[in-house]
């Protein structure tokens, strides 16, 4: 195996620039070229690339987002498209690919291995929606970062005596609204259909009031409600100023946590001995302190389940 590729497809994710650098270091220690192809498959489409090398990917290797770009590339759902892709990569002489990103990316990845290309799939998304696999890279900073923004919220939700509605992301996996929510003891979380329980939301704010707070907060779920849904769900029977905070993209921001880092670093560097070992039609995950390899195709059509903190 003399070249492989990489692309990040998908909503960006903190960490994925470690992984990127952790696969450009390791090709170079046993003489693979690696190719970054620029904003996700559309790059791999129009063969619009660069040749990525280790002083680069180092000075990029503690910062958020992707070197190589992203983006959600509908033409790949082609499947001619597909064919003919593959056809010019391997003109290229490229031996190997390595996707990092989420669900639709994985569907990807799987088509390409289907059409002959040898392909690993590595889990980056901060929604953490990704069957089979503990967590994602960029689901540890993701959870940091609304965990700060929250404490910075509640000084004025004291001040003023506000409820706040905060709706954080995860597309339909509520792992981040459960994580950030349980982290920061909040009133209330919603991340499951039946928490949007009127008696039951009014009864936390009943007795978070009694026991002496003056304001309180809820973390929604965007796979359950939106903020602005829930405040005006809530509204009409409150005596209490309610307001709805989006915390939005800002949760896909800022540098990896170390545990993303460490996470991309393990995962870049099993899914880059799987390739050239000359597998195929593999994602990695991680389970447990484990780090392992499963089948794609099972993957994609398992369910995902909520994944708990370890203590809990």
């Amino acid at each position: 195996m003399k070249k492989i590729g990489i692309l990040t497809s998908g909503g960006d994710a903190p960490g994925m620039n470690s992984a990127i650098h952790t696969l450009v270091k390791g090709g170079k220690q046993i003489g693979i070229e690696v190719l970054g192809f620029n904003k996700g498959y559309q790059g791999l489409i129009d063969l619009d690339y660069q040749v990525l090398d280790v002083s680069k990917s180092e000075a990029y290797e503690s910062r958020g987002g992707t070197i190589l770009g992203t983006s959600r590339c509908l033409d790949f759902l082609k499947p001619e498209v597909r064919q003919a892709t593959v056809a010019k990569v391997k003109d290229l002489g490229l031996d190997g690919l390595i996707v990092i990103g989420g669900e639709g990316s994985y569907q990807g990845a799987l088509a390409l291995h289907q059409l002959g290309l040898n392909t690993i799939a590595v889990p980056g998304t901060i929604d953490n929606d990704i069957a089979n696999t503990d967590q994602t890279i960029g689901f540890y900073t993701a959870v940091k970062s609304v965990v700060a923004m929250v404490d910075q919220v509640k000084t004025t939700a004291a001040s003023h005596e506000f409820i706040f509605a905060v709706e954080v992301m995860g597309r339909r996996a509520p792992d981040i609204a459960y994580w950030a929510g349980n982290a920061l003891d909040v009133e209330g979380i919603i991340y499951r259909p039946e928490d949007m329980h009127l008696e039951k939301v009014l009864n936390q704010i009943k007795r978070s009031r009694q026991q002496g707070k003056n304001y309180q907060i809820f973390i929604v779920a965007e796979g359950i409600s939106s903020a602005q849904n829930f405040v005006d769900w809530l509204k009409p029977h409150l005596d209490y100023n309610i307001r709805p905070l989006n915390l939005g993209h800002v949760q896909r921001g800022g540098a990896p946590a170390a545990l993303d880092r460490l996470l991309a670093k393990g995962f870049a560097e099993k899914a880059l001995a799987a390739l050239t070992e000359g597998s195929s039609g593999l994602n990695v995950a991680i389970k447990g302190r484990h780090i392992l390899l499963q089948k794609l195709e099972e993957t994609i059509t398992a369910k995902k389940e909520l994944v708990l903190p370890y203590f809990f």
